[in-house]
């Protein structure tokens, strides 16, 4: 929008075109994944989860042995390695328009996984 002496303003998407922008501007975000939908392949997501979910713990956890670590470290950092396939992975899946199906199932199934999984380290370890 052009202002009184000829300087460029901006406007609120909110604004532009009447009201109705807002709703439009706002529902590719407020569907989120659910736009990309579809199935992860089983093959690929049970080797993601079971890499996430048992390998990397008990890579932490050699790793951690090896290193010599008191009972509370090792706790510790077996526990974080425990923990599930961080959300940044689907960020760059979806920015990147690859794997977002994939992404969005090995984060939900690893983080439905990390609590049995967490109790188990804990009381191994704990």
């Amino acid at each position: 929008m052009v202002g009184a002496r000829g300087a460029v303003r901006a406007v609120p998407a909110g604004r532009r075109r009447g009201g109705a922008a807002r709703a439009r501007d706002v529902r590719p975000v407020a569907r989120g994944p659910a736009r990309h939908g579809g199935r992860a392949p089983r093959r690929d997501l049970a080797l993601a989860v079971a890499l996430r979910a048992a390998v990397h713990p008990l890579v932490a956890w050699g790793v951690g042995t090896a290193l010599g670590l008191p009972a509370p470290a090792l706790l510790a950092v077996v526990a974080m390695a425990a923990l599930p396939t961080a959300q940044n992975v689907l960020v760059y899946a979806m920015r990147y328009r690859h794997g977002e199906a994939l992404a969005r199932d090995a984060g939900l199934v690893s983080t439905v996984l990390c609590v049995p999984v967490l109790l188990v380290v804990a009381a191994t370890l704990g």
